[in-house]
């Protein structure tokens, strides 16, 4: 089982996964780097799960509303990135309808 953490800085983001053998994994983004976020929700049969995929020209990352860190770092979008969607604005939109994609721009560089 993987289990994850998002941190974030005035340079950017690091998602670090725990790994079931005790190993870590860790990667880090910066805020000039990223060139797109989405949201979007997994269908996991009995409930969904709220994923956020960010991308740079050369690396592509998942996060979920699971690791620890989630809601501060969704909330600081808006904050390092100029034009970033708030929650607010995209919450509802991507938790309903139930078990549907409902992918969601939240920022794309210009």
């Amino acid at each position: 089982m993987l289990r994850g953490a998002i941190l974030y800085d005035h340079q950017g983001l690091t998602r670090t996964l725990s790994i079931g053998d005790g190993s870590l994994s860790t990667t880090a983004i910066k805020w000039r780097d990223m060139t797109s976020i989405s949201v979007f929700k997994r269908d996991l049969f009995s409930y969904d799960l709220i994923c956020m995929v960010i991308r740079t020209g050369t690396v592509e990352l998942e996060f979920d509303e699971e690791m620890d860190g989630w809601e501060s770092a969704i909330e600081a979008l808006p904050k390092y990135l100029p034009g970033a969607s708030s929650p607010a604005e995209w919450w509802d939109k991507v938790v309903h309808p139930a078990f549907a994609l409902s992918e969601t721009l939240l920022f794309e560089a210009g």
